[in-house]
């Protein structure tokens, strides 16, 4: 072999005195172009492009698809909602519950002096007691949760009436109340849905004066909480489909429900930071069963590109110059195309150029 003969492509040349071209910095080019791992990319020497050559090992096809680029984000699965929930009347607190108990509307939070403090649902704080005659949001309040709870008789609206009385006089004596009629803002604690106990901050025999901090809790359904810099966040928008890989569970399909600016400081230098933080809605939350929070990875989509010409990133060739091309293999013979890059995703990529068509054959490394 002389030293104008090419060695063919995969088998180690013997030492001679012209050195092959190997553009390791494309490496990183194409990483960065893609968000993929370095390709694994083969170079060819300085003869021309449609110069005959050995074959490649092996080859693939040129196909035509749709390529779908993805970003992945780390995330965490928690239980959404999470709150605070302070004693609304006075006495001994008798029975707390446990952490992960979780509590539907009307059911039991825990007990003062031995009667229950119930779950009611709703927005407002009940701040005073109701009775006949009085009127306002509060009572529409009262009588939605009484009639959710299949106590009715009366129209739900913002009037207490006798009919609102009587049927509150049987809920409270169904629960181990005292069935006055009239509302005692202490017997119940107000979420805006059914709630999981995350930690409780009393203790039974403790004196509740009104106001002490109870338990902290937060909502039934888990969600996933991506927080990231605002230079990483840009383009993600709610309403966009995700894909979240729970550990243990098969991969989970959601949708973006909030982006928000959260500000937070690093417990070791102080220093302040602002912070995208994404809110994600799982299409069904009831699929996680083997955990109860954890580290997610979430898919985020990207750029979409239809009805384009495709080729494995190992497809693509190291040219003079950094640009890029295929070894094209027809009727028994090889050759390199020039081709242009377009989008990396998946392990593949997007070319397009002279010559370069559906169905084409192109080396690809063992």
């Amino acid at each position: 072999m002389t030293d104008n003969e090419e060695e063919p492509r995969h088998v180690k040349p013997a030492r001679h005195r012209r050195t092959r071209r190997y553009v390791l910095a494309a490496l990183g080019g194409v990483a960065a172009a893609g968000g993929l791992a370095a390709a694994s990319l083969y170079p060819r020497s300085d003869e021309g492009a449609a110069e005959e050559r050995s074959l490649p090992p092996e080859t693939v096809d040129v196909t035509r698809e749709t390529l779908k680029e993805t970003r992945t984000e780390e995330g965490d699965l928690v239980y959404e909602h999470s709150a605070v929930l302070t004693a609304a009347g006075i006495g001994t607190v008798t029975k707390v519950p446990e952490p992960g108990t979780s509590v539907e509307q009307g059911g039991e939070l825990y007990r003062v002096d031995d009667k229950p403090v119930l779950l009611f649902q709703g927005k407002l704080p009940f701040y005073r007691e109701l009775g006949p005659g009085d009127r306002g949001d509060d009572v529409r309040q009262l009588e939605r949760n009484l009639t959710e709870l299949g106590y009715d008789g009366f129209e739900a609206d913002d009037s207490f009436t006798y009919y609102t009385g009587t049927a509150l006089a049987q809920w409270q004596k169904d629960n181990g109340l005292d069935d006055s009629g009239t509302f005692d803002p202490g017997t119940v604690a107000v979420a805006e849905s059914d709630i999981r106990v995350n930690a409780v901050e009393v203790d039974k025999g403790q004196k509740l004066a009104g106001g002490e901090e109870v338990l902290t809790y937060s909502g039934r359904e888990r969600k996933v909480i991506v927080e990231l810099a605002e230079n990483k966040a840009s383009g993600i928008a709610e309403e966009d489909e995700v894909t979240v890989s729970v550990p243990g569970s098969d991969p989970l399909k959601g949708v973006v429900s909030s982006v928000s600016m959260a500000d937070t400081t690093d417990p070791d230098t102080g220093e302040k930071t602002t912070r995208v933080e994404i809110g994600i809605d799982l299409d069904d939350p009831s699929a996680v069963t083997d955990v109860e929070t954890a580290g997610v990875d979430v898919d985020f989509a990207g750029r979409v590109r239809e009805d384009v010409l495709t080729v494995p990133v190992s497809a693509l060739v190291v040219l003079p110059g950094n640009g890029y091309g295929v070894e094209a293999v027809r009727e028994g013979k090889a050759e390199y195309l020039p081709v242009e890059t377009g989008l990396f995703a998946d392990g593949n990529v997007e070319i397009s150029g002279e010559g370069v068509e559906e169905g084409l054959r192109v080396g690809v490394p063992t």
